[in-house]
């Protein structure tokens, strides 16, 4: 008995903490999907007000501030709102960070990625939106992405891999004559981000009941301009119930 426990010691010691500890938060409890909803509000509430902040005499920070706004006035307490406010062009079809003074331009395309973060939870989700009338080749792109998205929702159910949900987004993006899938289709999202599942090529990572995952297909291509959507999704016994409701909409009209 004492040589089953010392082997038991051995095996304990060897686990990493951090593996350990994120296993642990994947599945959500009632109470965790409450909160997580509330961000998702507060996050719907900025990109709605995106819409009509967005234009030529703006500037990324304008849209910040405004989407700011909204968000924690949404929430009706303090938050955190952060993530990606950068336009892209054809010129400069991928970037992110935190956002600039400079004027938005014609032409440009604000890839809207930010998270509102309550008590450790958060959101994350995307639109990209056209600073004014959108070329036929960026609605082109959009539809894509979001055909890719629909795409990878079908497949979210527990058992289903991560390397499967990836290929199902970047199949979509292929057949449109895009380059595959650069960047993860997608990950797990709760007081972590990202945290697993991590939906990437040869990701063996499963997805489980209680898992709350975000779909972020992107395409960024020189010439256009770069677009990425995202929603977010918690997965149920039989398959998946989205969390995140804000408008997929290229053009502000």
């Amino acid at each position: 008995e004492a040589a089953q426990v010392a082997k038991l010691d051995t095996s304990v010691q060897s686990e990493n903490l951090g593996s350990v500890i994120r296993s642990l938060r994947r599945r959500k409890e009632p109470d965790e999907i409450v909160l997580l909803e509330q961000c998702m509000r507060a996050c719907e509430a900025g990109h709605a007000t995106a819409l009509e902040v967005v234009g030529p005499e703006a500037t990324e920070l304008d849209v910040y501030r405004a989407v700011q706004s909204s968000a924690v006035a949404s929430a009706g307490r303090p938050a955190i709102v952060y993530g990606d406010f950068r336009t892209v062009n054809a010129v400069t079809p991928k970037r992110g960070g935190l956002p600039t003074g400079d004027p938005i331009g014609p032409g440009d395309l604000l890839i809207l990625d930010y998270s509102v973060q309550l008590d450790g939870y958060r959101s994350d989700f995307t639109n990209t939106i056209a600073v004014d009338t959108p070329t036929d080749d960026q609605r082109k792109l959009f539809d894509t992405c979001v055909a890719a998205l629909e795409a990878a929702e079908t497949t979210l159910a527990p058992g289903v891999t991560g390397a499967s949900v990836y290929e199902a987004a970047s199949s979509v993006i292929k057949a449109a004559g895009y380059p595959a899938l650069s960047h993860h289709a997608g990950h797990g999202l709760g007081l972590g981000h990202p945290e697993p599942p991590i939906l990437v090529p040869g990701s063996d990572d499963v997805l489980l009941p209680g898992d709350v995952v975000t779909l972020e297909p992107g395409s960024y291509i020189e010439g256009v301009g770069g677009v990425r959507v995202e929603h977010n999704y918690v997965i149920t016994t039989d398959g998946c119930r989205r969390l995140s409701n804000h408008q997929l909409r290229l053009s502000r009209d």
